[in-house]
């Protein structure tokens, strides 16, 4: 196997962590835009009896994209 195989695969899942961690953190900044655009999607996708709850799906969509991120860039999405 090439050896920089895993430094190229290391350095992908910190590009790709980075990117989820700083997009998961920003919605969690703002609940109020994230249940906005998380309604878009709810009447975009014909499901807008979920409306009410859309800020709850916000915020728990945001956490769980900052935890993957953080758990790629600390290397323990490997371990899972």
């Amino acid at each position: 196997m090439n050896p920089y195989y895993h430094r190229l695969r290391r350095l992908a899942a910190l590009l790709v962590g980075v990117v989820f961690l700083v997009s998961g953190l920003l919605k969690i900044i703002d609940p109020v835009g994230t249940m906005l655009i998380v309604q878009e999607y709810l009447k975009n996708f014909y499901l807008a009896f979920l409306s009410p709850g859309a800020k709850v799906l916000g915020i728990a969509l945001a956490v769980l994209e900052a935890l993957l991120g953080i758990a790629l860039v600390t290397g323990d999405m490997r371990k899972i």
